[in-house]
């Protein structure tokens, strides 16, 4: 008969193929005693290195463990390659493409400084942005049979997306700012004064040319008989910038605009050199004079919280949400599974290649997502979400200390009404506030192909790398309970190919001797996305550090192990 060897099982998430069945004696005459020590002895082999989810326990053998795992990504793939997760939200000028309230204040600008091309911008916004998501899992597993395991996992996670807006890193790219009469009662009644008297004066002046041109000998009308068609248009300039100035900067009947010119501008200089050279030409033809100052230009371009302000606040005609950190906690997750093998983890060893196949098929519950409350989370994300997933998973192992897994994966996630920020409008990009929906979404389905080598450096000591191919297919949003939109895509889905490293440590072989007091493994793994393509994927970093603890039954009365020929 040949050499019988515990084959061990590395494990993925989840797994299925077809058994292969065990031959010899030995199979249905070992005892639980010899089962056990298959597990506890040869495991270390490499199997008790790897992820331990996946392996079928021996009957009556209780596993459990407790871990940290984190993932991290300042990065996505989309259509147009490798973007920052902040890109959406960085502007070399935000100006009235991006904030569609800035519109009518350029337009008042323009007339206000006579500059038919002056362009309103708050300066140039660089937006970093890191999602990070930190989760504390709970497992605990058992042996129903030689063949068959069960499972439940339970997480704790904090969900946390980084957000720091830098506003005017440009020097001087900024030419408008907060208005000062927004927050000053001094400021708003000088600046009225100022647009009360240019309409009076104005009105002063047609009231005295029209006097002129009926009695041309009247006293202090030499002027405006010398210069009818000047007289005429100076008073129209007065009342024409006299409007643009209560438009912009707020007027007796006028409030005044969120956003005026900074100090010292062009845009604010030239509004000055315009009201001086008609309060010039006003005296010359004998109009009421304007002795108010003004206008009160913007002191200081906008700050980084005062741009959280602008986006939340209805006064400045935005009404969106804000731009920074998002920290949701406590977002739970369960998975109950079920692991199936052929055999009681012993296989024949012919030739220096062995191999086995598990089954595995795991459903997911989640907890609701959480309402959105920033422009970072506007809509929910799939990594959460309720599913049914099943996979096929085959090991080899190679004299002993060499082997490799290959894995194939099905996940199927479940429709979800979920309640999240439906946005009135887009320009550019940032969406209006719109209202709170619920809505059904369809996540995509999502497959992933695996291939881990591994090699046993020691008894208790493993390394292992590992490359995955992962790809999810377009997530949709349906009309919901108060739909504002038709259905539509929601994520287009895409591919990407990950690379890992493994290393873990088993005491288990040397607890089955005696000479360790503990049954424990830990395992270390990282991971990282190094390529993707085909629509919207974030580039994520994953590591986690597991410590997994093992019970058994004693075996009472159990008969003695068949020694092999």
């Amino acid at each position: 008969m040949p050499r019988r060897r515990a084959l061990p099982v590395v494990n993925l998430a989840v797994a299925f193929a077809a058994p292969v069945a065990a031959t010899g004696a030995a199979t249905g005459a070992a005892s639980f005693a010899l089962a056990v020590a298959a597990v506890f002895a040869s495991a270390t082999r490499v199997e008790a290195q790897q992820p331990v989810e996946i392996r079928t326990l021996p009957q009556g053998t209780l596993r459990t463990g407790i871990g940290g795992e984190w993932t991290r990504a300042p990065e996505a793939y989309t259509r147009n390659g490798l973007q920052p997760l902040g890109r959406r939200f960085s502007f070399d000028s935000l100006g009235a493409a991006q904030l569609a309230s800035l519109g009518p204040i350029e337009l008042a600008a323009r007339n206000a400084a006579g500059d038919p091309g002056f362009r309103a911008t708050l300066g140039d916004l660089r937006t970093i942005m890191r999602r990070n998501r930190e989760v504390i899992p709970l497992t605990v597993a058992y042996g129903v049979t030689s063949r068959l395991t069960i499972d439940a996992r339970v997480e704790y996670a904090t969900a946390a997306t980084r957000v720091d807006a830098l506003i005017g890193a440009v020097a001087r790219a900024a030419n408008v700012g907060l208005s000062p009469a927004l927050g000053s009662t001094q400021v708003a009644a000088s600046n009225a004064a100022l647009v009360a008297q240019l309409t009076a004066s104005s009105a002063s002046l047609t009231g005295r040319i029209a006097t002129c041109t009926a009695q041309p000998a009247t006293v202090g009308c030499g002027s405006i008989t010398a210069a009818p068609a000047l007289a005429q248009a100076t008073a129209a300039q007065a009342s024409a910038l006299a409007t643009a100035l209560g438009a912009l900067y707020g007027s007796a009947t006028t409030a005044p605009a969120p956003f005026v010119p900074l100090v010292g501008s062009a845009a604010h200089s030239a509004v000055l050199a315009r009201i001086a050279a008609l309060k010039a030409q006003l005296t010359t033809f004998g109009a009421a004079s304007v002795s108010a100052a003004g206008p009160t230009g913007a002191p200081a371009p906008l700050t980084a919280a005062e741009l959280q302000r602008v986006l939340t606040d209805s006064a400045y005609g935005i009404r969106s949400l804000g731009l920074g950190d998002v920290v949701q906690r406590g977002r739970s997750l369960a998975v109950l599974g079920a692991t199936w093998s052929a055999g009681s983890g012993t296989f024949d060893w012919r030739g220096p290649v062995s191999w086995r196949a598990v089954v595995r098929g795991a459903v997911t519950f989640a907890g609701s997502p959480a309402t959105a409350a920033d422009l970072t989370e506007t809509t929910p994300r799939g990594n959460e979400t309720s599913a049914v997933t099943v996979a096929g998973q085959t090991d080899f192992l190679w004299r002993d200390r060499f082997g490799a897994t290959v894995g194939l994966g099905l996940s199927l996630p479940r429709t979800e009404r979920v309640r999240y920020r439906e946005p009135e409008s887009e320009v550019g990009g940032f969406p209006g506030l719109g209202q709170e929906v619920l809505a059904d979404v369809r996540w995509g389905r999502q497959v992933a192909a695996r291939l881990a080598p591994y090699w046993r450096l020691s008894e208790a000591i493993t390394v292992g790398a590992d490359y995955a191919l992962q790809h999810r297919s377009a997530t949709n949003l349906d009309a919901g309970v108060r739909p504002v939109h038709a259905p539509r895509p929601l994520s287009p889905g895409g591919t990407d190919h990950r690379l890992g490293a493994t290393l873990s440590y088993s005491a288990l072989a040397a607890h089955e001797r005696g000479t360790s007091r503990w049954p424990v493994e830990i395992t270390a793994t990282h991971s990282q996305s190094i390529t993707g393509a085909g629509g919207y994927l974030e580039k994520e970093a994953f590591d986690a550090v597991a410590l997994h603890w093992y019970w058994r039954r004693r075996a009472a009365a159990a008969p003695a192990p068949v020694a092999p020929r």
